[in-house]
């Protein structure tokens, strides 16, 4: 599963863990019939766009309109670099990429690309791993937006993450497979595999939850709008029927949570927080999967309404992120969903860039809420916010 679901919900949270882990293995039990479609390390090769597979890089951060092929490859030692001498740095072979950091010139991005031949949904999986001492970011983007995001700090040497991903693609999609630095380079060495398996018809029904409402019940999103998915919650049989857009449905009624909690309804919007999901990209990941996105905190009574609901309702931990980061253009914060950052709320002397890797922020409960920079790779909770 991409993305880590906590178990034990907190603040007025609805408990939907086991029903999204449920749906995924509704989704994924059938993936013993998937076929390989493409392969990165099978299909690696000295030649640009062989297989549909393309070798260059971002010019800017997490740009993929920046893309750029890669002009060097050395046969010898089956490596596509960016320029023949070293730095830059960017390179790719069979299995690793290596990026190039601000330390060796402008930040630049290794990218493998895949670019879709076919309609419909695949599954992506492969390997992320730390050959080295280096800390980096390994992304997958489609179309240029950010599908998925690791960051390999949390590995030790040679260390493995095994991925998956289920998404829709067309003709013509452009998946990028991107290692970037944390800034500098140093042993950025980074292992990073793909196969794109096609999937059988029997496991097209579910991608995952897609929205919630006051109420509980559970919305899906299905890939085929003519069948029936057999599912059980809480003992209770029933279908999953995507003519009437995805509801888990039992004797003709809605199958609803039964929990105690809800979200918090603020200005429209709705948050809750996930408990220990990770580091700031991992957090990112679950918030999206969930429907929603780390919060955003545009104005000092959103902030003061959060701040009230954690320091009374909220135990445990201190730290949770939110939806601030500069680590496409460091000392330039910006919300995740792009909206400008009139509000700021950061405790004194912060954001401070403490050792030159603090690139994610996070609200402080102990801090009287207060906002500090923090290493995107520490292991947090989130505030998740719905619109």
């Amino acid at each position: 599963m991409f993305c880590k679901l906590n178990p034990k919900p907190h603040f007025l949270r609805v408990n939907l863990s086991v029903i999204i882990f449920c749906l995924f293995v509704i989704a994924f039990s059938n993936f013993a019939n998937a076929a390989i479609y493409a392969d990165s390390v099978a299909e690696f090769s000295g030649v640009q766009g062989k297989n549909d597979w393309y070798y260059g890089y971002y010019n800017k951060p997490g740009d993929a309109n920046s893309f750029t092929k890669m002009t060097v490859y050395n046969a010898t030692n089956s490596r596509w670099s960016e320029t023949p001498n070293q730095p830059p740095w960017t390179y790719i072979e069979k299995e690793v990429q290596h990026p190039n950091g601000t330390n060796s010139g402008s930040e630049h991005w290794s990218v493998r690309r895949w670019v879709s031949d076919i309609s419909g949904p695949v599954m992506i999986q492969g390997l992320i791993g730390r050959q080295s001492t280096g800390n980096t970011i390994a992304n997958i983007f489609i179309n240029g937006v950010l599908r998925y995001s690791y960051g390999t700090l949390s590995l030790s040497k040679d260390g493995q993450h095994p991925y998956a991903l289920l998404v829709e693609v067309s003709v013509g999609d452009n998946i990028d497979f991107s290692v970037g630095p944390n800034g500098v380079d140093f042993s950025d060495q980074t292992l990073f595999t793909a196969k794109i398996l096609t999937v059988p018809e029997s496991a097209h029904p579910v991608i995952g939850v897609s929205s919630i409402n006051f109420t509980g019940v559970i919305n899906v999103t299905c890939f085929n709008n003519s069948t029936k998915q057999k599912v059980t919650f809480k003992k209770k049989a029933g279908l999953l029927d995507c003519k009437t857009g995805g509801l888990i449905i039992n004797d003709g009624d809605n199958v609803t949570v039964t929990s105690t909690g809800v979200t918090v309804p603020f200005a429209h919007h709705r948050y809750e927080t996930i408990a220990d999901c990770g580091s700031w990209f991992a957090c990112k990941a679950s918030a999206e999967s969930l429907g929603g996105y780390l919060a955003t905190i545009g104005s000092k009574a959103e902030q003061d309404f959060l701040y009230s609901q954690l320091r009374i309702k909220y135990k445990g931990l201190d730290t949770l992120w939110i939806g601030l980061a500069d680590y496409l253009n460091e000392g330039t914060f910006v919300w995740e969903k792009g909206e400008p950052l009139n509000f700021k709320n950061w405790a004194s002397g912060q954001p401070d860039n403490k050792g030159g890797a603090q690139d994610c922020a996070g609200i402080l409960i102990s801090g009287n809420g207060k906002w500090d920079d923090l290493n995107c790779d520490s292991s947090y909770s989130a505030i998740v916010e719905y619109d």
